[in-house]
C-alpha cells in the first residue's frame, strides 16, 4: 500500500467521494455468483458526517448503533486503521479481500475467519455509503478510516447470503444500470417482524411509523 497525500484522502473532496463510490460499485456488480438484487450505491452526506464524527474520536473498535444512524437508516460500519496514509482503493479492496474466506450459501469457510467487511461491502440492500478519514496524532494507529453503510447489513441469520443470487438485475429489470438496481426503498422498518403485521393492507398511522419500508415500498423496490 502506498503512502499518499492527505489531500487525496479527505472526503470533503468530491473526486475522492466518487472514487470510493466507483470502487464499491465495481466490486458489487462483479460478485460471484451474480446478484439479482444488488443496489447501486450512492453517496450519503449524512453517513459521511457520522463516519467523520466517529473517525475523529480515534477509537479502536466499532461505534455504537446510535453513533451510526441517519435520519432514515440504522447503518453498518467498516473500519481500517493504519500507521500511514493508505489510498482509499487499497482500503476498500482490503475489505473485499475477505472474499477468499467466504463461500456463498455457507458464510465463512471456517468459524475463525473474518468475513464481515466483505459481506457488508456487498450487502445487496445497502444503497447508501459515507466514508471519512481522521488523523490521530496521539495514537499509534495514526490514520482512522471509517465507512458507514446504510441501511446496514450483516444480519446473522443471513450472513451467508449477502445478496440474492441470480441474473444481474433480475429483481429490477426496469431499474437497472450497469448490472445494478437503481430502485432502493428509502425507508427502513424499525422492527424485524413487520412482515407479520403487514399483509398488504392499508397501514394505519402506527404501523406506517413502525414499518415504513413494508408499508410504503410496495412497487418492487429493493429492500
Amino acid at each position: 500500500m502506498a503512502n499518499v497525500p492527505f489531500s487525496q484522502l479527505t472526503t470533503n473532496n468530491a473526486t475522492i467521494r466518487q472514487i470510493i463510490l466507483d470502487i464499491h460499485n465495481e466490486l458489487r456488480r462483479n460478485v460471484t455468483p451474480t446478484a439479482c438484487n444488488m443496489l447501486k450505491m450512492e453517496w450519503s452526506s449524512e453517513a459521511e458526517e457520522t463516519a467523520r464524527r466517529y473517525a475523529r474520536m480515534c477509537k479502536v473498535g466499532h461505534s455504537t448503533q446510535n453513533e451510526r444512524k441517519t435520519s432514515a437508516f440504522s447503518c453498518g460500519e467498516n473500519l481500517f486503521l493504519a500507521p500511514f496514509k493508505a489510498a482509499w482503493e487499497d482500503v476498500i479492496r482490503s475489505f473485499y479481500s475477505e472474499v477468499v474466506d467466504f463461500r456463498y450459501g455457507v458464510g465463512a469457510v471456517s468459524p475463525s475467519l473474518e468475513i464481515g467487511h466483505y459481506t457488508q461491502l456487498v450487502w445487496a440492500t445497502t444503497g447508501k455509503i459515507g466514508c471519512a478519514i481522521a488523523e490521530c496524532r496521539d495514537k499509534k494507529i495514526s490514520y482512522n478510516y471509517v465507512c458507514h453503510y446504510c441501511p446496514g447489513g450483516n444480519y446473522k441469520n443471513s450472513i451467508a447470503y449477502p445478496y440474492k443470487s441470480g441474473p444481474s438485475c433480475g429483481d429490477c429489470p426496469s431499474a437497472c444500470e450497469k448490472s445494478m438496481c437503481t430502485n432502493p426503498c428509502p425507508h427502513q422498518d424499525k422492527f424485524g417482524d413487520c412482515n407479520i403485521y403487514y399483509q398488504g393492507q392499508k397501514c394505519d398511522e402506527k404501523l406506517e411509523s413502525d414499518c415504513p419500508s413494508s408499508c410504503l415500498c410496495t412497487n418492487n423496490e429493493i429492500k
